[in-house]
Order: C-alpha cells, then structure tokens, then sequence
C-alpha cells in the first residue's frame, strides 16, 4: 500500500541518515560540491554587501519589542492558556 503524505515529508524519509547509509550516499556533500550550492552562497555573498554610500543599520535597542511589552505579552498568552 502507498503511504500518501506532504511532499517535504517524503523527502525526510528519502534523505535521512538512515536512507544515506543504505544508497552509500552523503547528500550534504553532495550538496557542499554542486554548483548550487556555489551559486548560492555566491548569491548570499552579493546580498550581503551594502550599497556605495549607504550608512549602517542602527537600532536603539537590541530587542525588536521593549522588554515591558514583552513580559505583558507573556503574561497575557499564559493568562489565556490557563482558560
């Protein structure tokens, strides 16, 4: 019988350690030598760079919330689970 599930799940079922092992293929080192893999970090190398002339990111804090709000946040997410 055919087990029908997500595609992404076939996938771990298809490329987990265990199926490496039995096809003697390491699919990270595959990977780590395709050229999509050169193109990717290629591609990240470029959007890394900033543009000419541009400034540095700068925040006022390293939190994307005050901490205040945070802890509220929390409190209420608890308070509802506890309904």
């Amino acid at each position: 019988m055919i087990r029908l599930c997500h595609p992404a799940l076939r996938m771990l079922d298809v490329s987990n350690p265990g199926a490496e092992k039995l096809l003697g293929v390491d699919f990270a080192k595959m990977y780590n030598d395709s050229s999509l893999c050169a193109k990717n970090k290629a591609d990240i190398d470029e959007q890394c760079k900033a543009p000419a002339g541009s400034e540095p990111l700068k925040f006022d804090s390293p939190f994307a919330v005050p901490f205040g709000t945070q802890v509220r946040q929390c409190c209420a997410v608890r308070s509802d689970l506890e309904r």
